[in-house]
């Protein structure tokens, strides 16, 4: 691995106003274990001299550019997939060390695909980690746990919160609420409004349901479905049989998965329950765990655990995780401290 140009043990985060890369800060700070004053921060050209406040610490963000990149030796990417191309070759080209939660890099055969709980010691060697989606990197916590069960088939269909598409998804669901509310109260202007207004789903997601995240393919696939095939296959097993369906609800944070394990010979429940229960990263819970009551929790949480009826190698669970820290900002976080650690 190349020397690093800088001269400082620095770690950067780049996309540090986004909600990702925001929460990315505060667990760093609420954490400890890299001293915040190694912490430097990168956001967009129209945000450069401004300064974020993060649980009263004050960083002042930069943009990236080419005489930046000698500034840290490790670099946690908050961003979309565009970003991480321009980006990332040249911060390895000058020996920087990458953890990066956008897509562009999950599907190459040369990078590790890193879920903290699951396989963070593949991160080791590499020079450049890429990190699981918000929907699998949580379901694949649930199934590291039931992989020595024997693992045949997975159906999943996933219930995806608007904070999964970004800010201004979540700004345009509330927009949203607020004129459906307004107008079924009787008010013209904003059944006016709504009947103009540039939907972010394509369609309306308040008072919906829309069964689609990501644009579809020619066998009628939607990107976020081939998504979490791919990246389950890649880290767990290649030879994985997994059906998936995505679904994007109206609720701000919070994703939630209904899924349906096939193991190779019949089970016992008991025993996919204490194994379950066994790693401090899952929460099995009695009761049932709704989006809204995961939020701000680390934990993947799991209830309504059932053995189906008729089908005895078959178990059913819902599985909800804050999806703006598991599968984003804790993954991010996990994989550069045990990078840090390394120095």
């Amino acid at each position: 691995m190349k020397q690093h140009l800088g001269y400082d043990r620095k770690i950067a985060i780049v996309g540090a106003t986004g909600n990702v890369g925001r929460l990315t800060l505060q667990l760093l700070l609420q954490r400890g274990v890299i001293p915040k004053e190694s912490i430097i921060t990168f956001a967009s050209a129209t945000s450069a001299g401004k300064t974020l406040e993060i649980l009263d610490t004050s960083f002042i963000l930069q943009e990236l550019k080419e005489d930046t990149l000698a500034q840290a030796s490790l670099w946690g990417f908050n961003t979309e997939a565009e970003v991480s191309q321009q980006w990332i070759p040249k911060i390895l080209s000058v020996g920087g060390r990458v953890a990066d939660s956008s897509s562009y890099y999950r599907q190459d055969p040369k990078v590790p695909l890193i879920v903290g709980p699951v396989n963070l010691a593949d991160a080791k060697d590499a020079q450049l980690c890429a990190l699981a989606n918000c929907v699998s990197s949580p379901l694949m916590c649930v199934l590291k746990s039931l992989m020595p069960l024997g693992i045949k088939v997975l159906r999943i269909t996933t219930f995806q919160s608007t904070s999964g598409a970004g800010k201004l998804a979540m700004e345009g669901f509330l927009q949203e609420t607020k004129l459906f509310t307004s107008a079924m109260n009787g008010c013209v202007e904003s059944a006016k409004a709504l009947g103009s207004m540039p939907f972010y789903f394509g369609r309306p997601v308040a008072f919906n349901v829309l069964p689609q995240v990501g644009g579809f393919d020619d066998q009628g696939y939607c990107s976020e479905e081939n998504k979490i095939l791919s990246e389950i296959q890649k880290v767990l097993d290649k030879e994985l049989k997994i059906s998936v369906t995505t679904v994007r609800v109206p609720v701000l944070v919070g994703h939630c998965s209904d899924l349906t394990v096939q193991f190779q010979e019949a089970i016992d429940l008991n025993q996919v329950c204490s194994l379950l229960e066994g790693d401090s990263f899952l929460k099995v819970s009695d009761d049932i765990v709704p989006p809204q009551e995961v939020v701000g929790k680390d934990q993947v949480f799991i209830s309504r655990l059932r053995a189906l009826k008729g089908f005895p190698k078959e178990v059913k669970m819902w599985v909800a995780s804050d999806n703006l820290r598991r599968g984003a900002a804790l993954d991010t976080v996990e994989v550069l401290e045990y990078l840090w650690k390394q120095y």
